[in-house]
């Protein structure tokens, strides 16, 4: 009887972990349905939004090419007009041209190195002199 017991047991906890699972089966696939909802909502949202900012965006556009034909006008220029449906777009501006390059200043000069004779030191006319390229005066 002992194993007809555990057998009947054994039986018993297996239905039970088989409706266990078969429910967190149910409940992982509700999760998932709610999930996906939840992102095509989101992803409905967005895409309204960028179809809200490209038309505004549009119209902006639309905008400033009349008024840019306005001005056009008001100071005798002609252009031609876009197609029926297209939009006018001026070209993109071009950058500004590169300055020309500046040649490097010339190097200071630089005084000779000329040590003074011992005990002697050179006057201030005689440094003056040597930085002008003439040679110290001889005394």
């Amino acid at each position: 009887m002992a194993g007809e017991d555990a057998k009947s047991l054994a039986a018993q906890v297996a239905r039970q972990v088989e409706d266990a699972i078969s429910a967190a089966q149910g409940r992982a696939e509700e999760i998932v349905a709610a999930a996906r909802r939840e992102a095509d909502q989101i992803r409905s949202a967005a895409e309204a939004e960028a179809d809200d900012r490209i038309r505004r965006a549009q119209e902006a556009v639309d905008r400033l090419v009349a008024q840019a034909g306005q001005l056009r006008d008001a100071v005798g220029g002609e252009a031609p007009k876009p197609a029926a449906g297209e939009s006018e777009r001026p070209p993109p501006p071009k950058p500004p041209p590169a300055p020309d390059p500046v040649p490097p200043a010339p190097p200071e000069p630089e005084p000779p190195a000329v040590p003074p004779a011992a005990g002697e030191r050179p006057s201030t006319e005689d440094l003056i002199e040597q930085l002008k390229g003439g040679g110290a005066a001889e005394r």
